[in-house]
């Protein structure tokens, strides 16, 4: 999962409440307001409630991206 914050909070304190409410944390994205993770799917509601979270979206899977001399970009 991806949560996003709305940037009302500290990230840090809105992480702090997303562990608490069953969010495991992989990664604190401060610099662009993110943080990965995962919880089960019924927690998405109560996750979408804290204060200071804007989102909360399910990770996408992998990402390829073409190399630069490609037809297609």
């Amino acid at each position: 999962m991806v949560v996003i914050a709305s940037g009302d909070r500290p990230i840090h304190e809105v992480t702090t409440d997303l562990k608490a409410a069953g969010f495991e944390v992989d990664q604190v994205l401060d610099a662009i307001g993110q943080v990965t993770g995962s919880a089960p799917a019924a927690a998405k509601a109560r996750l979408e409630k804290i204060k200071g979270v804007a989102d909360v979206s399910e990770a996408v899977g992998d990402v390829q991206i073409a190399p630069p001399d490609s037809p297609v970009q």
